[in-house]
């Protein structure tokens, strides 16, 4: 598929075409951005100024997908001072400020938050290899921003519930408790890789600054 020059089609969906057509666009060039010849085509037709744009979109899906696409594009020097002069280390920092969602939110959107922020990690991991890279995510506080990614979530407040009255009746005896969903054991474990990348990350950083 890389050899069929279908890139700039892959771009007309992702600027032009619904929210599934969009997914899977970025499916697919996320897959094919690992092979040297179509981020040879990327520098013919631009392709790293849409990628870079489709970052402030609001869906996170595809936002994703567009880290995952710079990912791949840093194995090839070229990209890493392109991503610099087109102002993609301010856009990659502002992702890792996104908030991630209470828990009373769906836990299936705090996982792809987590995510994102652990590829967008390894992405300043590859960028700060560059000794102006490492230089620029300094000057934007990202040493503070992605230390604070390394700190455990702060704890819900709990309320106590009020003493029982000295004339009220028992309490019933309470239901079963229902096994935790799937979010008890995938969000730590996200957060737990999302902590590794940050480490690394800033490694790099301390080394190369």
């Amino acid at each position: 598929v890389a050899q069929l020059d279908c890139i700039y089609s892959i771009f007309h969906i992702l600027q032009f075409y619904d929210s599934s057509s969009k997914h899977l666009a970025s499916d697919l060039l996320l897959l094919l951005s690992s092979e040297s010849a179509v981020r040879e085509q990327l520098r013919d037709i631009d392709g790293l100024t849409v990628c870079l744009r489709l970052l402030q979109s609001k869906d996170l899906y595809l936002t994703h997908r567009m880290v995952g696409v710079l990912e791949h594009l840093l194995e090839d020097p070229f990209f890493q001072d392109e991503i610099r002069m087109l102002g993609g280390v301010p856009l990659i920092l502002g992702l890792l400020k996104m908030k991630e969602e209470n828990q009373s939110s769906s836990s299936t959107k705090r996982d792809a938050i987590l995510s994102l922020k652990s590829t967008c990690c390894s992405v300043l991991a590859q960028l700060s290899l560059d000794d102006t890279n490492a230089q620029l995510i300094v000057q934007g506080n990202g040493i503070y921003t992605i230390s604070t990614l390394i700190l455990p979530p702060a704890a819900p407040p709990t309320s106590t519930p009020p003493p029982p009255s000295p004339t009220s009746s028992p309490a019933p005896p309470s239901a079963p408790k229902v096994k935790k969903a799937r979010s008890s054991v995938v969000v730590p474990r996200r957060r737990e890789l999302l902590q590794k990348h940050a480490l690394r990350a800033l490694r790099l950083i301390f080394s190369e600054h």
